[in-house]
């Protein structure tokens, strides 16, 4: 048994800490341009779960994400159950053998529309930090490595969409610390 934590990180420290994060990170990508910051990654995806859709677009590509495409397929939407499950392989357009994100971070997620089922989440708490999930894809790779023209093996991605409506969320390639 561990001894009790003397010092909890309560949320507003939590919160504080967030901000401070976020105005650190953000302050290093500033730029005059309207863009973003060269070293974010970010893919924007549109899902309308009625229509069958589920729309990947990479919109930032850092250096490390540069040339990987987020490929859906295999769109399903089962109104009883109110899931959304979709199939996501990641294909890579480099040149180069790499060592391979181990899953997608999907974040900027409405928790009241849409929720991941299958991925591992820190649920959002109102009025503190937001909730961060994680698609893992790092056993998609078979040696972990995607080479030139190389597309993984699909991973389910399913959510809960209460309403059946559309939504949007962004996502990022989730790699290995210090690789």
């Amino acid at each position: 048994m561990s001894p009790p934590n003397r010092h909890p990180v309560t949320g507003l420290w939590r919160f504080l800490l967030f901000g401070w994060s976020v105005v650190s990170l953000g302050a290093a990508g500033c730029s005059d341009s309207a863009g973003p910051a060269s070293g974010e990654d970010r893919y924007s995806i549109h899902a309308d779960p009625a229509a069958g859709t589920f729309q990947i677009q990479h919109v930032a590509a850092s250096e490390r994400s540069a040339g990987i495409d987020l490929v859906p397929s295999n769109v399903t939407f089962d109104a009883l159950a109110h899931e959304l499950r979709v199939h996501v392989a990641l294909h890579s357009g480099r040149a180069e053998t790499f060592l391979a994100p181990r899953g997608v971070e999907a974040f900027e997620l409405d928790a009241g529309v849409a929720w991941p089922l299958n991925a591992g989440c820190s649920p959002p708490i109102p009025g503190d930090l937001p909730p961060l999930c994680v698609f893992w894809h790092w056993d998609s790779y078979g040696d972990r490595m995607l080479s030139s023209g190389e597309t993984s093996e699909p991973v389910e991605w399913i959510f809960r969409v209460p309403a059946g409506a559309p939504f949007d969320f962004s996502a990022r390639l989730w790699w290995p610390h210090g690789r």
